[in-house]
């Protein structure tokens, strides 16, 4: 029991890292194509 709490934990922290770099590099793909098309 004891693991599987210490895996939920791992594994949900694991999974928002993952979650919040993806947005991080969505938005700055975001920037970057903003910024090609005002040029």
């Amino acid at each position: 029991m004891l693991g599987f709490v210490i895996g939920l934990f791992v594994g949900g922290t694991v999974g928002v890292t993952i979650m919040s770099l993806c947005i991080a590099a969505g938005q700055a793909d975001k920037r970057e194509n903003c910024t090609d098309s005002d040029r």
